[in-house]
């Protein structure tokens, strides 16, 4: 490393990298901006994550495993692309490795898991698509162009998850009394039945919409605030307690990041929100977020429920510390069948302790590079050194992406969420940024400083700071 501020693998470099290594970095950037057509399937694979057309219109689309086709084939495209171009397959950051030892330990685990076919089920479908889909994310997402259209993407996606929830709120469709599906495992259900998913992917969309709010102009501004208006909205009526715990966490950081040399302005903006807030929250809310703090007076016995599966989970963990039970078998271990609800004492259970620490490090590992980003971005544009209108957009986008892996931080202690989608794609965005910002940090390095002279003689001459007569 160059110094403190420079990043791991496939971070920013510093400046003496960069002369060394142009090359090799705009090179990565584009062989990453090629292979459109495995783009055009990560794209389309996202949109069916997130707009869910499949579950919206099951009339049409049946039993057809449809995302699971689109993986494959994106797959298939992605690699033929890399063969014919001569590529390796993948990069290796840091997060990679913890995925690949998070999968490697529960390959390693199906022979001594209580139901094996738990596991192998697990391993082929769901994890399947996330490891597929990660690859592809960091390998593919190395443009500005990209990387914005896959966040438009989400953003509209969750406008519609959004809409559909709050027809769902007003026509009576919507089980705000989580009774029926809260302590089920998410991915055997239907997303818009389950409200606490619901909460929890619209909590990491909302930053997305925020950002994009504040960094346009004129009537797209306006669209996005819109936009933002209408996810939350919809994050507040699932009635989620967890939902409202990241909402309150990712406001938090925005507001202290986004109100940075304004504090007082921040505490305005808060006060302002909060009494808007209680003015609109539907009736029945407030006393449901209170039994976060006092569980006993839940009339759905939820919470009192709860607490009694996060305990047979700390339990499981603590007697199955090197090994653990095996993945997806700790409801072989829970009570009634139903998941701990906690992905960390989840993981912890089922992996053990070295596959908590592996999660742990796969999720906390893009903050050193988005911070990194974060602290360059801003001295740059103070210091004018490149376009503002650029510099604008990184920081604001590295700010985006710490709120929303935050509020992930926050979900994951009320969701059961290790194996699916939600940090996956979070990671991948992050890791995606700062390709970007290093690929640009590089071009930038390498176009301002002097080309070197390749004139006879030229090795004689006198250069700054250099003493008369003396060779260099």
């Amino acid at each position: 490393m160059i110094s403190n501020s420079k990043m791991q693998t496939g971070a920013l470099f510093g400046r003496r990298a960069v002369s060394v290594f142009p090359r090799a970095i705009e090179s990565g950037a584009a062989a990453g901006a090629s292979h459109s057509i495995a783009f055009a399937g990560l794209f389309v694979f996202t949109f069916l994550l997130y707009a869910r057309p499949q579950e919206l219109l099951p009339q049409i689309f049946g039993d057809l495993p449809l995302g699971k086709i689109i993986a494959i084939g994106t797959l298939v495209a992605y690699a033929i692309g890399k063969l014919r171009a001569g590529e390796r397959f993948t990069i290796c950051p840091l997060e990679m490795l913890m995925l690949a030892t998070i999968v490697a330990l529960g390959i390693v685990l199906v022979p001594i898991a209580r139901e094996p076919q738990h596991s192998i089920d697990l391993l082929t479908d769901t994890f399947f698509k996330v490891i597929t889909i990660f690859i592809l994310m960091v390998n593919l997402i190395t443009t500005r162009q990209r990387l914005h259209s896959i966040m438009r993407l989400v953003v509209l996606c969750g406008v519609l998850l959004a809409l559909v929830t709050i027809a769902r709120f007003l026509t009576g469709n919507l089980d705000v009394s989580h009774v029926s599906k809260e302590l089920q495992p998410s991915v055997n259900g239907n997303t818009f039945d389950n409200t606490n998913e619901l909460a929890l992917t619209l909590d990491l969309l909302l930053p997305f919409a925020v950002i994009f709010a504040v960094t346009r102009r004129g009537i797209v501004r306006l669209g996005y605030a819109v936009a933002a208006a209408i996810i939350a909205m919809g994050a507040v009526i699932t009635f989620s307690r967890g939902g409202f715990l990241g909402l309150i966490s990712l406001g938090a950081v925005l507001l202290w990041k986004l109100c940075r040399g304004r504090r007082g302005t921040m505490a305005l903006a808060a006060i302002v929100m909060t009494v808007v807030f209680m003015f609109v929250m539907p009736s029945g809310y407030r006393e449901r977020v209170f039994t976060i703090f006092s569980p006993a007076d839940d009339p759905t016995n939820s919470a009192q429920e709860r607490q009694e599966i996060l305990g047979r989970g700390l339990e499981v963990a603590l007697h199955h510390p090197i090994a653990g039970v095996g993945l997806a078998n700790f409801v072989e271990y829970s009570i009634k069948g139903k998941v701990a609800h906690n992905s960390y004492v989840e993981i912890a259970a089922e992996l053990g302790w070295a596959g908590l620490l592996a999660y742990f490090v796969f999720l906390l590992a893009p903050f050193r590079s988005l911070k990194s980003i974060e602290r360059e971005t801003l001295e740059d544009d103070r210091k004018k050194n490149r376009d503002q209108s650029e510099q604008r957009e990184l920081y604001f986008l590295s700010v985006g992406l710490q709120a929303v892996m935050i509020a992930f931080l926050v979900c994951s202690l009320f969701s059961s969420s290790q194996y699916f989608w939600h940090p996956y794609y979070i990671v991948g965005y992050a890791i995606a940024l700062r390709r970007i910002h290093a690929a640009h940090t590089a071009k930038e390095t390498t176009t301002s400083e002097p080309e070197e002279d390749s004139a006879p003689g030229a090795l004689f001459r006198k250069r700054p700071g250099a003493r008369k007569g003396v060779l260099v």
